[in-house]
């Protein structure tokens, strides 16, 4: 599953993108990320919300747009599809 965080611009989101294995993937490399701020490396799983969003955005090819929020924080970022 492709992630792209939330950015100012879509370049700078899409020049961040990764791949990531699923929901527990996408967990992980969350972690990662957040490792700058301590308050939110170790987030409770189900503080994670992943939900759909759009049928699809053409400029970067994605069907299928889910929007990814986490609570106390916001909108973290995008997925090309559900994270199962």
């Amino acid at each position: 599953m492709k992630y792209r965080p939330h950015r100012r611009l879509l370049d700078e989101s899409m020049a961040e993108m990764a791949e990531v294995s699923g929901r527990h993937g996408l967990v992980a490399h969350l972690r990662k990320e957040f490792e700058r701020w301590p308050s939110l490396d170790n987030f409770d799983d189900k503080a994670l919300h992943i939900d759909p969003y759009c049928a699809g955005d053409p400029r970067i090819g994605w069907n299928d747009v889910w929007i990814i929020t986490l609570d106390g924080y916001g909108v973290v970022g995008f997925c090309d599809g559900p994270a199962l």
